[in-house]
């Protein structure tokens, strides 16, 4: 998984160094910062699901 994250990141970083203008590097940024925000909440959104999830079969574990 680490893999992957780190050849997203140079491609971005790639991308990022081709704008040819300031105004589309920082659009860019822009639209990069709001797909990084919105996977951090899936991703917590998944953590908490999970975290029920693991809690409910321990009960059913019990019973």
């Amino acid at each position: 998984m680490e893999s992957i994250v780190k050849h997203a990141q140079g491609l971005v970083y790639s991308l990022l160094c081709l704008m040819p203008s300031v105004y589309q590097t920082a659009s860019l940024n822009a639209i990069l910062r709001q797909f990084k925000d919105e996977m951090q909440r899936v991703l917590m959104k998944q953590r908490i699901l999970r975290k029920e999830y693991d809690s409910q079969v321990i009960f059913w574990v019990c019973d």
